[in-house]
């Protein structure tokens, strides 16, 4: 997946699949931002991905766009 689509889904609801099969409910936020500060495991990467629970918490691994099969926006 291009960079420029999937970061117009950064801070909303999304499930995501990945080229392995699997699939990842959550908020998408990039890393080595301010939302993710407090994880120094999420802070050190750049140009990666990780999908946040309601408490800050990872819900799935990191992963880089070209990862990334298919996204939809769930609410």
């Amino acid at each position: 997946m291009k960079r420029g689509k999937l970061e117009t889904y950064i801070g909303k609801k999304i499930k995501v699949l990945l080229y392995d099969g699997s699939a990842y409910k959550g908020c998408l936020q990039k890393t080595n931002t301010e939302a993710v500060k407090h994880n120094p495991t999420l802070y050190w990467k750049h140009n990666y991905y990780v999908l946040l629970d309601a408490g800050g918490n990872a819900t799935s691994p990191i992963f880089r766009c070209s990862h990334v099969t298919r996204v939809k926006e769930v609410s």
